[in-house]
């Protein structure tokens, strides 16, 4: 509360209490009562009015709200959602890794001992460096890891090496004791690398007590010819290269890795096999609400229309599962006991309409729609949200247009389905169970559809617009 109420009583002195008590319709009390940090205002709207009376510029009024949101959920649930909202912004914006220049010195691994201490944390980052990137140039190469990734070790080591498509296996410790910003943080870290790289595995379990395994070597890098014993926090460790103590290290980890399970579900749909295809129609399930920067077009397919544009040799195997796929999305919107808000992008729709094509599904899988049924998609969606008293459209405002990725969230009521589609026509699904983060993205929708959004009755306006200029 402290920076807010110094904000508010820095901005007032430009304009005096009397004009903005007129302005935003208090009384200079219940300001002063402000002021001094004994109450809040009672919603975001009246501290947007107040921000207008003063005139802020961009960035003022973007910490003046961000102060006041703070001190209205406390530190730790803000934090929180701010966590939520980077994490959904990366992914509209996620493009591939470009692949990386892997060079390193060696100095370390020239040594002549097959026991080498490394007795600090900048010692040992650049021999894992090394010795991971040294596995990378092995096309057979492959990775072991049990470690409590830093945002550093991700971006300086994980990311270059997962561009040479080598096998990375990660068990990675999740603390209970460090809360939800934590995982957040984590995995605001790790998804990039998750959906560039299909050879890229995460195994995860929760330890109850952090300072049990902060100075004990639990921590292992392996490669095909080093293993590296450290402690939690990376900044002291052993480096082996004697095919005993590899083996020994390898059994570790296989130790740690049954006892784990996998933190994504993950199915690329380069593969497209069934699998894919099951998976995709395992998201025709209730959701609280979807969110997506494009056009969710399955509900309104015909199976005239998957017949017209798949392109696949397995075409009679494809065409039953999509056409299930459909029937339940459509059982789904039609049905009474459903509600949901769907959010999208108005920018995505305007993609899909000038192309025939949503990263929805991969690009390969079927060729782009004609106008004449890509406008049909769109009159069929626009009909399904006037007939439905249950569903509703939300578009994300301006700063939320589509920049890269198609992302679409699917939320449950104890899990999120991903699906996210990159440029290059990839797509990605995977699912999260975590309790402490499903309940973080709901609270993030249930709070900040107002700050992403734009109100439902102007969204469906927009939409009936844009179906306007393409009839």
């Amino acid at each position: 509360m402290e920076e807010f109420k110094v904000l508010l009583d820095q901005y007032m002195k430009r304009t005096g209490v009397d004009a903005l008590a007129e302005a935003c319709g208090i009384s200079q009390r219940t300001l002063y009562r402000y002021i001094k940090g004994e109450r809040l205002p009672d919603s975001i709207e009246r501290v947007r009015k107040m921000a207008d009376f003063f005139c802020l510029t961009p960035e003022e009024r973007k910490r003046f709200t961000a102060s006041f949101k703070a001190a209205y959920y406390g530190e730790e649930e803000y934090h929180n959602l701010t966590l939520v909202d980077r994490l959904l912004r990366n992914l509209n914006g996620l493009k591939e890794i470009p692949e990386a220049d892997l060079s390193f010195s060696d100095k370390v691994l020239s040594l002549p001992a097959d026991t080498i201490p490394l007795n600090d944390g900048e010692t040992l980052m650049q021999t894992a460096k090394a010795i991971i990137f040294k596995e990378a140039s092995n096309e057979k190469g492959k990775i072991r890891l049990h470690l409590d990734a830093e945002s550093s070790f991700i971006s300086e080591v994980l990311k270059p090496a997962s561009t040479k498509g080598i096998r990375i296996e990660h068990v990675n410790p999740l603390h209970t004791a460090s809360g939800s910003r934590n995982i957040l943080e984590f995995l605001n870290d790790i998804l990039p690398v998750v959906v560039n790289s299909e050879n890229y595995s995460i195994y995860t379990y929760y330890e109850k007590e952090v300072s049990l395994s902060d100075e004990r070597l639990s921590s292992l890098i392996i490669t095909s010819e080093y293993a590296i014993l450290a402690n939690r926090y990376l900044t002291s460790g052993i480096l082996f290269s004697s095919r005993e103590m590899i083996e020994y290290c390898k059994d570790m980890f296989r130790t740690f890795k049954s006892a784990s399970t996998e933190f994504f579900n993950t199915i690329s749909s380069d593969t497209l096999n069934d699998s894919f295809f099951a998976q995709m129609a395992s998201t025709a399930v209730t959701p609280t609400r979807d969110f997506h920067n494009g056009i969710c077009m399955t509900p309104y397919l015909t199976e005239e229309m998957i017949r017209k544009y798949i392109r696949l040799d397995r075409v009679k195997d494809v065409i039953p599962l999509l056409a299930s796929h459909v029937s339940n999305m459509k059982k789904f919107l039609s049905g009474q006991s459903s509600s949901g808000t769907e959010i999208s992008s108005l920018d995505g729709v305007r993609q899909f309409m000038e192309t025939g094509q949503t990263c929805e599904y991969p690009i390969k899988l079927y060729s782009p729609l004609d106008p004449a049924d890509r406008l049909s998609i769109l009159k069929s969606w626009i009909i399904t949200l006037k007939m439905s008293t249950q569903f509703s459209i939300r578009f994300l405002r301006d700063d939320w247009q589509n920049r890269g990725a198609h992302v679409t969230c699917c939320f449950l009521r104890d899990s999120i389905i991903f699906l996210i589609g990159t440029l290059s026509g990839k797509v990605i699904v995977f699912s999260l169970y975590d309790p402490v983060i499903v309940s973080s993205f709901n609270r993030y929708f249930d709070t900040q559809i107002d700050d992403i959004t734009y109100p439902a009755d102007k969204s469906l306006k927009m939409l009936e617009d844009l179906l306007k200029e393409y009839e």
